[in-house]
């Protein structure tokens, strides 16, 4: 099939989405199908492989839809991806529109959209995507606490609806065998880390939903009892460009962790991939828990690592806590740093945990996630 995939973010333009995009697109290549991708004009996009890449939108606001569409027409396309949202979007109302034209004007294509964090959206941001969903040949959603928020939104879409999870950006256990619990690698990557210190992980954009206050007050707890563990963040922490970048990154200097929280910078997926490997336990305390359609943690379960994360406010769909994670209290400190050094005190749980960790990650596997996506498209 000819494919076209529409996103505002594409690699090294830093975001999920963008990343996401990016490994299905290779993965629908591989499957034999001819895949184009159809993002922002953007200095940092490069060709990759095989795919052909069309950075071409400088815009994404409403005015801009007839370029858009001239761009599908030149690619002719059987079926056009939407990935919602994006962080390359902006504001722009032209992806909501997208699907509504192409359904008018190209009858002959087929609309899908994968909708990433549909839970967290706004009411104005889910009354913005009430006609794209009405009139989509396909939707997919990435976990079932979305679908159950769409059902509740919108009632006639879920006949449409597939459940596909994320995959992980960054590699896996299983592709990268070799070099699971390596931790030479983190000193390679980092010789100036204190050896002294068990390191742990975490992974992501730098967010307020990512606990990061949680994380600093717990650090300066196990500081405070001279608990010798380390936090290497594998992303940056640009303080110049974020404002709450400056604010954590203040917080972490006042509490005097600067020694015990390490940030890599910005990270090819395969040089994070790399670091993550190496590692055994990572630290994900999510504000309002732990859920699926977090790309960080899909990236640390295919990674085999054992994740001390939040009590999910639902259960994870075949996931189970203490058998493939390990869960604190939300929004607590304490209950955080308790959590850390129940982990590095029993290096049994932490092994238990990775073979649970390994086990989830077949679900995660982008085979079984192109699998699905295929079906879908082949169904609509």
């Amino acid at each position: 099939m000819k494919i076209c995939l529409v996103t505002g973010s594409f690699p090294e333009m830093r975001c999920g989405v963008g990343d996401y995009t990016r490994c299905l697109a290779n993965e629908l290549i591989k499957a034999g199908h001819q895949v184009t991708v159809l993002t922002s004009d953007q200095k940092e996009v490069r060709k990759i492989g095989e795919l052909e890449l069309r950075p071409e939108i400088r815009s994404w606001r409403s005015l801009n839809l007839w370029h858009i569409l001239r761009e599908l027409d030149r690619i002719n396309p059987r079926i056009v991806h939407l990935q919602y949202p994006s962080l390359g979007y902006g504001r722009g109302l032209a992806p909501n529109l997208l699907l509504p034209v192409l359904r008018l004007l190209r009858p002959r294509i087929k609309c899908i959209i994968t909708l990433h964090e549909y839970a967290i959206f706004s009411w104005l941001g889910k009354l913005r995507l009430w006609l794209p969903l009405a009139i989509a040949h396909g939707i997919i959603c990435t976990n079932h606490h979305d679908r159950r928020k769409l059902r509740r939104m919108q009632s006639r879409a879920v006949r449409r609806v597939r459940v596909i999870p994320l995959g992980s950006s960054v590699g896996s256990v299983f592709e990268n065998a070799g070099l699971k619990g390596n931790s030479d690698v983190i000193f390679e990557t980092r010789p100036e880390l204190d050896r002294n210190k068990t390191w742990l992980v975490h992974f992501g954009t730098v967010m307020p939903n990512k606990g990061w206050e949680i994380i600093i007050q717990a650090y300066s707890q196990l500081k405070q009892e001279g608990c010798l563990v380390g936090m290497l963040v594998v992303g940056e922490l640009d303080d110049q460009q974020y404002a709450y970048h400056s604010r954590v990154k203040a917080m972490i200097q006042e509490a005097g962790l600067s020694e015990h929280i390490r940030f890599t910078g910005f990270l090819s997926a395969d040089s994070a991939g790399r670091v993550i490997g190496s590692c055994r336990i990572a630290v994900l305390p999510f504000y309002g828990g732990a859920r699926l359609n977090r790309s960080s943690m899909v990236a640390m379960l295919s990674w085999g690592l054992a994740v001390l994360t939040t009590t999910p406010d639902r259960p994870l769909e075949k996931l189970r806590s203490g058998r493939h994670f390990w869960t604190v209290e939300p929004d607590s400190p304490r209950a955080l740093a308790e959590g850390i050094k129940t982990l590095l005190d029993d290096p049994m749980l932490v092994e238990r945990l990775q073979t649970g960790a390994r086990e989830a990650a077949e679900r995660f596997s982008w085979k079984s996630i192109v699998q699905q996506t295929q079906k879908l498209y082949t169904s609509c």
